[in-house]
């Protein structure tokens, strides 16, 4: 649909997760061009503060570890991340 729709009626689209990662290489969508799309690496989040706040979690979760209590972002291996 999203294909479709930026050859119809869609100026263009940024794109940074997708169903299934990384994005195949075949998929039709490498073939759209920077004049219509922007394909991301699952990364649109890198900012400014990108850093600063990864830093923050990591010692909130190492306090939160230290007390046995549960973390702000537990990896989840059965939903692959």
């Amino acid at each position: 649909a999203l294909f479709d729709a930026l050859f119809k009626n869609l100026g263009g689209a940024a794109l940074d997760v997708f169903e299934v990662e990384p994005l195949a290489a075949d998929s039709p969508l490498w073939s759209l061009g920077s004049d219509k799309i922007m394909l991301t690496a699952h990364n649109a989040d890198l900012t400014e503060e990108y850093y600063e706040l990864g830093w923050d979690v990591w010692q909130a979760n190492l306090a939160k570890f230290v007390k046995k209590e549960p973390l702000h972002t537990p990896v989840n291996i059965a939903a692959g991340y």
